[in-house]
């Protein structure tokens, strides 16, 4: 008489169902991963182009600071991130210059575009005559 084997405990293996699910928790766990990965470039690479407006804006500034005043007239240039102008340049650049009696009123903008829309940083100061 054949009597049929009966499986040990430890010789009972995954089934296809547990398996799938493993797999499917996994996925999901890896998308979430790559979106944070996403999230982490992007914001990076704002953190970048908004530094590099900031050392525009504020070499901008300090040039319409060290100049005859009243030679200076407001205007406007592109230029790409090491501040050499550019007819293709990522950064727009404006300053303007406002007299209130003898003090001016010195600012100067950066903008630039983002795959999430227009940013602009802006810097304003006084300087008398």
């Amino acid at each position: 008489m054949v009597t049929a084997r009966r499986p040990r405990r430890g010789d009972a293996g995954f089934t296809i169902i547990e398996v799938l699910v493993a797999l499917t928790v996994m996925a999901i766990g890896l998308v979430g991963v790559l979106a944070l990965e996403k999230g982490a470039v992007q914001a990076s690479g704002y953190s970048r182009r908004a530094t590099e407006a900031s050392v525009l804006g504020e070499d901008k500034l300090e040039e319409l600071r060290t100049v005859a005043i009243r030679s200076v007239v407001g205007g406007s240039d592109r230029v790409d991130a090491a501040g050499t102008a550019t007819t293709d340049g990522p950064f727009t650049r404006t300053w303007t210059i406002d007299w209130i009696s003898d003090t001016a009123d010195l600012g100067v903008a950066v903008s630039w575009e983002e795959p999430d829309g227009s940013h602009q940083i802006s810097f304003r100061t006084k300087r008398s005559q």
